[in-house]
């Protein structure tokens, strides 16, 4: 099996939220978690943080392609899926027919 083509098997994305202060019953986006080929990958308000070490971007690596995409947005590219997160209210995951019958929710 080529590298690339095991590398992102146990894709994990968890959410971070924090309490709404204005409501007590609200979360917010406040960060996000992906594990992606063994890698952890950490997106919060201080930094983005691969194996618990702040990076600088553009960050790339054999599995994962991490780059400020725009003011806002901070998009991670690896093997069959893109995502574009933005901190506060815009999540857009993308994945490949790699990962067809492999998606699932949990809360």
């Amino acid at each position: 099996m080529p590298e690339f083509a095991g590398a992102t098997r146990g894709l994990k994305i968890n959410v971070i939220t924090t309490p709404d202060l204005s409501n007590p019953k609200v979360r917010r986006m406040s960060g996000l978690e992906v594990e992606v080929g063994g890698l952890n990958l950490v997106i919060e308000t201080s930094g983005v943080y691969i194996g618990g070490v702040k990076q600088t971007l553009p960050y790339q690596d054999n599995i994962l392609y991490v780059k400020q995409a725009t003011d806002r947005y901070i998009m991670l590219q690896f093997f069959g899926g893109v995502i574009v997160f933005n901190q506060k209210d815009d999540l857009q995951i993308n994945i490949g027919s790699y990962y067809a019958d492999m998606v699932g929710c949990v809360d």
